[in-house]
C-alpha cells in the first residue's frame, strides 16, 4: 500500500487484501456449528425439511450447505434426511401397524408410497411390507417361547 501514491489505488489495494483475508475468515457461524444446526433441524423435522428450508434458517447458501456437510459428515444434508426418514420409518413400523402402507407413507412425509417404498427398499434390501411381517414374525414368535416357558 505504501508503494501507491494514489489514493484511489491505495483503497483498492486494501480492498483487495481485506477481500481475500475475509475469504479466508470462518463465518461468525463456524462449520461444525453449522452442521451441528442442520442436523438439529433435520432431527427436528424427522428428515421432512427441505433444503431450501435449511438455506433460509441458517443464512448460507445451500451450496455451502452442501460443501460443509460434505466435508464434517462425508455426505449431503439431504441424505442425511433420507436416512433419519428411514430411521423414522423403522420406528414406524416396529411399533405400529398401519392399515395401509399409504397411510405410512403420508404419516412419514413421503410424496407417495411409490416413493416410501423405493426409499425403504435401498436402505433396507426389502419393502416396507416385507419388513413389517419380519418384524411381527419375530415378535410372535418371542411371545410363544415365552409363553412355553410358563407353561412348563
Amino acid at each position: 500500500m505504501e508503494a501507491e501514491t494514489d489514493f484511489y489505488q491505495r483503497i483498492r489495494v486494501f480492498l483487495d487484501a481485506y477481500t481475500k483475508a475475509e475469504k479466508k475468515r470462518e463465518k461468525p457461524y463456524g462449520k461444525k456449528e453449522l452442521v451441528l444446526s442442520v442436523k438439529q433441524m433435520v432431527y427436528e423435522s424427522d428428515g421432512k425439511i427441505k433444503i431450501s428450508e435449511l438455506e433460509e434458517k441458517t443464512g448460507y447458501t445451500v451450496r455451502y450447505i452442501n460443501k460443509v456437510f460434505m466435508e464434517e459428515m462425508g455426505f449431503s444434508p439431504k441424505t442425511f434426511c433420507k436416512i433419519i426418514q428411514f430411521q423414522r420409518a423403522l420406528e414406524f413400523l416396529n411399533y405400529g401397524a398401519p392399515d395401509k402402507m399409504t397411510d405410512a407413507a403420508v404419516a412419514l412425509g413421503y410424496y407417495d408410497q411409490s416413493q416410501f417404498i423405493r426409499d425403504f427398499k435401498k436402505y433396507a434390501g426389502m419393502t416396507p411390507k416385507a419388513y413389517f411381517r419380519l418384524v411381527e414374525s419375530k415378535h410372535y414368535k418371542t411371545k410363544v417361547k415365552e409363553t412355553r416357558f410358563l407353561e412348563e
